[in-house]
């Protein structure tokens, strides 16, 4: 068997790079530090206590580690708020002396029926004639 390398092909690429920008958008990368926070409690909490204890210890929110009180202060952070642009007074100068606006139609276009090709003169050659009949007279 022949192992080719495998080509990335600069769309997949580009596809990855555009998956990857909006999991960093949405606060995907927050959420993954806050299940690794979850995993390392209930390890250290399961070796402390009894499974079932460890979870509910993991899960209540009363044993935060610093990982998930990090977690829950970048995600309870405000969004920087983009100044909002001015909007400018629109003012609309019509009145009922102006002439109205030229309407421009657009072309119309006919439908012509296909022309229908019956002589061979338009390709440029003609049919092979028939051989003379012998013996017939």
């Amino acid at each position: 068997m022949i192992f080719r390398p495998i080509r990335r092909c600069p769309l997949c690429v580009l596809r990855l790079a555009m998956v990857l920008m909006a999991c960093v958008s949405i606060g995907v990368p927050w959420g993954v530090v806050q299940g690794f926070a979850w995993a390392r409690m209930l390890v250290s909490y399961a070796g402390q206590t009894s499974l079932m204890q460890a979870v509910e210890m993991t899960f209540d929110g009363e044993h935060p580690c610093e990982l998930c009180q990090l977690a829950r202060k970048a995600q309870n952070k405000p969004a920087p708020q983009s100044p909002a642009p001015e909007k400018a007074a629109v003012k609309f100068l019509a009145t009922a002396s102006e002439t109205p606006p030229r309407l421009f139609r657009p072309p119309v276009l006919q439908w012509r029926p296909p022309v229908f090709v019956t002589t061979f003169h338009v390709f440029g050659h003609e049919p092979e004639k028939p051989p003379p009949r012998r013996g017939e007279a």
